[in-house]
């Protein structure tokens, strides 16, 4: 979780110090996440927290991309594939822990092989934490301070080239960006689950920046935030129960012979535990696309610029 805050003070009405001191607040975060990766060893919370702040500082680039070099965030996006998304990994393992050990609690007993495949995910989940090394986080830091001392140069030098901007035109700009991509994407019954994922992607661009707007307009925003939150919050579970089916089907075929031959009592509780993951999905995926008609017939954008009075 995010724990600092941005002085309101800090993000005049002047575009370049908003600029520069969001980076700067950006930047901070993930080098002191990458930190506590080291010290505490790949905590799950660490790889989570690790994870949000490098993608809020993509937030950054991606809605402010046109005023660079596309070099800088491209940079950005290379170090990101290359040390953060292995990340990704673990992150999905761990829930999949999470799951397993809430439906054993939900059941009152904890059969042989749903133990057996719970085993396997935390020894999935050790491995992939074993395949990142110090070194790759150092490494990450190091590309990451690079990078940082570079965006904060070019910055400086838009200011001191006497570059002019209209804070309030470019906020409505992106605002205007970001919502229109959230509105875009139809949900089919032939993309549900890819298309539900970019949606969440998407929605979590907006919410990142609407943070950073938050911290200027005395947390004006925290309504809106939230409400996008719960919504990409479900949409996460979605994908989290599916990479999670996923698992339980090959770990099914791979262990106990093809899943519809399964007869056996062993069988049956994997069975048991697959319905119930893939109901969990239906009824997550039904409330995200009434979450989303209703979102569409709203104009979030309007709401937005109504509540920062533009």
């Amino acid at each position: 979780m995010e724990k600092a805050i941005l002085p309101d003070s800090k993000l005049n009405n002047d575009f370049i110090s908003f600029l520069k001191e969001s980076f700067i607040f950006r930047f901070d975060n993930l080098l002191n996440q990458l930190n506590l990766l080291l010290e505490t060893k790949l905590s799950a919370d660490s790889v989570h927290d690790s994870r949000v702040a490098s993608r809020r500082l993509d937030t950054l680039f991606y809605a402010f991309g046109y005023i660079f070099p596309y070099e800088y965030h491209e940079e950005f996006v290379l170090t990101y594939k290359k040390y953060f998304k292995p990340l990704g990994k673990i992150r999905e393992a761990d829930i999949s822990i999470d799951i397993m050990l809430n439906y054993i609690k939900l059941i009152h007993i904890k059969p042989p092989e749903i133990d057996l495949l719970l085993n396997s995910i935390i020894i999935k989940s050790k491995n992939l934490r074993n395949d990142v090394n110090n070194d790759d986080i150092f490494s990450a830091k190091e590309k990451i301070s690079v990078l940082y001392k570079n965006m904060i140069e070019l910055i400086e030098n838009l200011s001191k080239n006497n570059f002019q901007f209209s804070f309030d035109i470019i906020m409505k700009s992106v605002i205007h960006k970001l919502v229109s991509e959230t509105q875009e994407l139809i949900i089919t019954d032939n993309n549900k689950i890819k298309a539900i994922h970019r949606l969440r992607i998407r929605f979590k661009y907006l919410r990142y920046f609407l943070e950073i707007l938050n911290m200027k307009y005395n947390n004006s925003l925290k309504g809106i935030i939230t409400d996008i939150r719960n919504f990409t919050d479900l949409c996460g579970d979605i994908h989290d129960y599916y990479e999670l089916k996923k698992y339980i089907k090959s770990f099914m075929k791979n262990n106990l012979g093809e899943y519809e031959g399964i007869i056996s009592i062993r069988g049956n509780h994997l069975k048991a535990f697959y319905n119930y993951i893939d109901a969990k999905i239906k009824k997550d995926t039904a409330s995200v696309i009434e979450t989303k008609k209703f979102s569409c017939d709203t104009d979030l954008y309007k709401k937005i610029l109504d509540i920062l009075k533009y």
